[in-house]
């Protein structure tokens, strides 16, 4: 992965494309960031909960992205960032559709809280964990059927 040195990485651009295994570290760290940028604290304080929030965010997007890069067949698989974007968008809309009625229902049987708890934690979590199930259910279909179709 390069940090600085541009050259060295048009130089090699210029003869081929990047291996979708050394695209794998620049996507999850672009993961990250966009994550991350996500709990700059507002004037409101976070609490613990919050923190728990954040690092299972961050491991749950690293450990997430390696997984679905793995269904897509690893280093023999193709077109991994585009699958991940495509199949990936169409799931969160769709796990957002069978979330939000729960999410509602909940949030008015408990009251929505002022400030995070161990229920919106394992909310949140849990619809996390789905979306990379999901994803990669979906994922893991259409590499397979690439491989056998290229069998």
């Amino acid at each position: 992965m390069y940090f600085w040195r541009i050259q060295e990485l048009k130089s090699k651009l210029k003869v081929a494309p990047l291996t979708e295994r050394e695209v794998l570290p620049y996507f999850i760290v672009y993961l990250l960031i966009v994550d991350l940028v996500s709990y700059i604290p507002s004037t409101e304080a976070l609490n613990h909960w919050d923190y728990a929030n954040m690092v299972f965010s961050v491991f749950l997007t690293i450990f997430g992205t390696v997984y679905l890069y793995r269904l897509n067949r690893g280093n023999d698989g193709a077109f991994f960032i585009q699958r991940y974007l495509a199949v990936g968008w169409v799931t969160v809309i769709r796990v957002i559709a069978a979330t939000l009625p729960l999410f509602i229902v909940l949030g008015i049987y408990f009251e929505f809280p002022s400030e995070s708890n161990i229920y919106s934690f394992c909310y949140f979590s849990l619809v996390g964990l789905v979306f990379y199930q999901r994803t990669g259910s979906h994922i893991r279909e259409i590499a397979a059927s690439n491989a056998a179709n290229l069998s």
